[in-house]
């Protein structure tokens, strides 16, 4: 479900007990968001770049982000994330 029309998109997808447990995970920081294939956002790839590396690491959210190297800008990366590639694995 899109979440386009309310600025708080657990309103409109999850019951009230879901939301409650979600944002209380998230306040304890135990919430970790998984972003897989940035790369594949196609038009917009640079959008979610820069969203996540400019909104989401600035207000602390926990994420685990995957991507082809040289599908992303790896320079907004290296600050605020451990880069590890498939070369890391042995």
């Amino acid at each position: 479900m899109a979440c386009r029309r309310s600025p708080r998109c657990t309103r409109a997808v999850f019951s009230s007990s879901e939301r409650d447990l979600l944002e209380q995970s998230y306040e304890m920081r135990a919430i970790i968001v998984l972003l897989d294939g940035i790369d594949e956002a196609a038009d917009l790839k640079l959008l979610v770049e820069d969203f996540v590396t400019q909104r989401l690491v600035r207000m602390g959210v926990r994420l685990v982000v995957t991507s082809r190297p040289e599908g992303v800008r790896i320079a907004l990366y290296e600050r605020d994330f451990v880069i590890v590639s498939d070369d890391d694995r042995g």
